[in-house]
């Protein structure tokens, strides 16, 4: 099922040409439950940052994170990335006295990015989160980003 979605979004991708986009503001849509807003600044050609704040269940705000994407085409801000990210979770255990915690994690994810000439943008990515306090507990991270670039 991913792959067919994933072929048919590289063939609506090619049949459509981009601008220069230089922003992109999308909602990602990630497994399990996770979901938030991800603000994207190009920064250079094939290099731009990503600025993400995620939630759990769309209610209970939990990461925040900066990263890279570095793009392998030519067009710069579309086409196949590779992303870096440094993220910083926070929890809060209502059953532990009102316990905070705060994890830094790394996220390494890739994708491809679709950018339509009206600026409809969606992007499939298929990556690995790792708690920095322990490299042993990764977790598989599979979505989709649905946005809006300009």
């Amino acid at each position: 099922m991913l792959l067919s979605s994933l072929l048919i979004f590289w063939v609506l991708g090619a049949m459509e040409e981009t601008s220069n986009f230089k922003y992109a503001v999308s909602i990602p849509i990630v497994y399990p439950f996770h979901g938030g807003v991800n603000f994207e600044l190009r920064v250079k050609n094939n290099f731009s940052l990503s600025f993400e704040l995620n939630n759990y269940l769309f209610i209970i705000p939990w990461k925040l994170e900066l990263g890279i994407r570095e793009y392998l085409g030519k067009d710069g801000f579309d086409g196949i990335y590779f992303y870096q990210g440094l993220g910083m979770q926070f929890f809060y255990f209502f059953y532990d006295e009102g316990t905070r915690k705060i994890i830094p994690n790394l996220t390494f994810s890739g994708g491809y990015k679709f950018v339509f000439d009206s600026g409809f943008t969606l992007s499939p990515f298929l990556g690995i989160f790792v708690p920095i306090i322990n490299f042993s507990t990764y977790s598989p991270v599979i979505g989709l980003y649905i946005g809006y670039s300009w």
